[in-house]
């Protein structure tokens, strides 16, 4: 009941949710495994990135609902790297017809935790998808995009991230989707025109 009545205050009082609570959500939603159904979690995932977003706006910490290529929050750096690597797995995969949970999701308790050794291990993990796309130029330099970001030694910081991870997560994967999907689309055009 106690939760409920700090809901509804802060629906009607035009605040932002109690930080026990967004915690409690940020806490949930970093074990995806612990869901039954994928987009349970991805839900969750984008109402918790919402959470955090006003929480972030109301501490004067601005950002955005689209994915800011310039920022170099160590948080959020860490967590465009993890939405890249999954990006690349969830495609090899496809391919494959595997509906299996991807390496980036099955680790993002422990990279949340310990993200510079997780991240370390999760690329290992991919070396034999990016041989079987022959490199993937296009992971490799987004990949060296984000890491250029990273200030002085704050790659090697083994420190757990906070919630703003998830949102460099959420935002680098919606820039991916669409992007996706802007490809499928031209292909889809140009076939059209093929014929």
């Amino acid at each position: 009941m106690k939760v409920e009545k700090q809901l509804i205050q802060s629906m009607f009082s035009n605040s932002s949710l109690p930080r026990g609570l967004a915690l409690s959500a940020f806490n949930n939603v970093i074990r995806p495994a612990s869901y039954e159904k994928e987009n349970q979690w991805k839900r969750d995932l984008e109402i918790t990135c919402s959470i955090w977003k006003s929480i972030y706006i109301q501490n004067g910490k601005g950002i955005t609902m689209e994915l800011d290529e310039q920022r170099q929050d160590r948080d959020y750096l860490y967590g465009r790297l993890l939405a890249l690597a999954d990006h690349l797995e969830r495609g090899v995969l496809w391919k494959q017809n595997a509906d299996r949970p991807t390496t980036a999701v099955k680790l993002m308790t422990n990279f949340a935790a310990k993200p510079y050794t997780t991240w370390g291990n999760i690329m290992l993990q991919l070396a034999p998808y990016i041989k079987s796309l022959n490199g993937s130029q296009w992971f490799q330099n987004d990949i060296d995009e984000v890491m250029a970001l990273f200030k002085n030694n704050e790659y090697e910081d083994n420190h757990p991230l906070t919630p703003l991870y998830l949102m460099g997560y959420s935002q680098e994967r919606r820039k991916l989707q669409k992007k996706k999907q802007r490809k499928q689309k031209s292909i889809k055009v140009e076939l059209a025109k093929e014929k």
